[in-house]
């Protein structure tokens, strides 16, 4: 079963899965040359199989805590990614990374999403935070174009 974390009526994240490889492959091969704007790793998309390879990766790491990658649904299409691209519980840090569909900005899809997903997390063991009442720092890494990286810590 693929876990969710609801947004709202129409948005939703679900954790990154095998069935999700075809469309997740069409929605960057629809968005690479905007994406290749910002981000150095489109250029490197030039199959399927290649995408299935990342997925899977990305299953593994998010099975043992290390990172997260959740796809965003709106209205049930996927509409782009949201992720932890690295845990650091120690530091009780995480850094992450997203992007949207270029066609869906400014409709505060990826605003709701971001949340969402710092709802769900607040206070989990991963990042060794104990409360939902736990401080959060976000600063921007990096941004350009819809694609962020942020490192968000728990003080």
């Amino acid at each position: 079963m693929v876990e969710i974390i609801p947004v709202s009526t129409t948005l939703e994240l679900r954790a990154a899965d095998e069935s999700h490889v075809p469309a997740l492959h069409q929605l960057v091969l629809k968005n690479k040359v905007w994406l290749q704007q910002s981000l150095d790793w489109p250029q490197y998309v030039t199959s399927q199989e290649e995408t299935r390879k990342h997925v899977q990766g990305n299953i593994l790491l998010h099975q043992r805590g290390y990172a997260k990658m959740y796809l965003i649904f709106c209205q049930n299409e996927m509409a782009g990614v949201l992720s932890f691209n690295a845990i650091e519980p120690v530091n009780k840090a995480a850094y992450i990374g997203y992007w949207l569909d270029e066609s869906l900005q400014g409709q505060g899809i990826m605003s709701q999403s971001l949340q969402a997903l710092m709802t769900h997390y607040a206070g989990a063991a991963i990042f060794g935070a104990s409360s939902l009442n736990a401080a959060l720092i976000i600063r921007p890494v990096t941004q350009s174009h819809g694609a962020t990286i942020l490192r968000w810590k728990a003080v």
